[in-house]
């Protein structure tokens, strides 16, 4: 028997890197409806996105990171409220209303938000219980912009290429 055996039957888990507060340019790569692996009543929205720029160091261009919501929760009219906000940002029409027929195409193997780009700004606020979590509004955003073109410059970071290395 090998150190390998039972892996035909392994379950293949991936982690994100969840979005971190700031200001950021990201490119949408898919919207999925993902069951829960411990409990499979419960039901996140799952934002696999790319960073095209941000001013958090922690994060980087071309870093894939995860922008996830409980649907679940006891204040479902909050979730909802949270991916209307997020789905709106990709109409630019005064008059954008998201219907439930929308979400379940965004949700698709469709996949219709795929290359398209987003602003976020997340901040960090305080829960009733002490706890933190991040609160993300979400911006239209055209196809070359980045966040000089909303007036925010990145920090300098040698991970966005904004500070050259050291001449030795």
């Amino acid at each position: 028997m090998s150190i390998f055996s039972g892996i035909n039957s392994a379950q293949v888990t991936k982690q994100g890197v969840y979005l971190e507060p700031g200001q950021h340019i990201l490119r949408v790569d898919r919207c999925k409806l993902q069951q829960s692996q411990k409990n499979p009543s419960k039901y996140y929205f799952v934002a696999e996105l790319t960073v095209i720029d941000t001013d958090n160091t922690k994060h980087y261009p071309g870093q894939q990171v995860t922008w996830l919501q409980d649907m679940d929760k006891p204040n479902r009219q909050g979730a909802l409220g949270n991916l209307k906000a997020f789905a709106t940002a990709f109409d630019p029409s005064p008059d954008a209303n998201i219907t439930e027929e929308e979400m379940n195409t965004i949700v698709s193997s469709e996949n219709p938000l795929a290359g398209f780009r987003v602003r976020a700004t997340g901040i960090l606020l305080d829960t009733k219980s002490g706890g933190k979590f991040t609160k993300f509004n979400w911006d239209y955003c055209e196809a070359d912009q980045t966040l000089a073109d909303f007036g925010l410059k990145p920090e300098p970071s040698p991970l966005n290429g904004s500070i050259a290395p050291p001449a030795f």
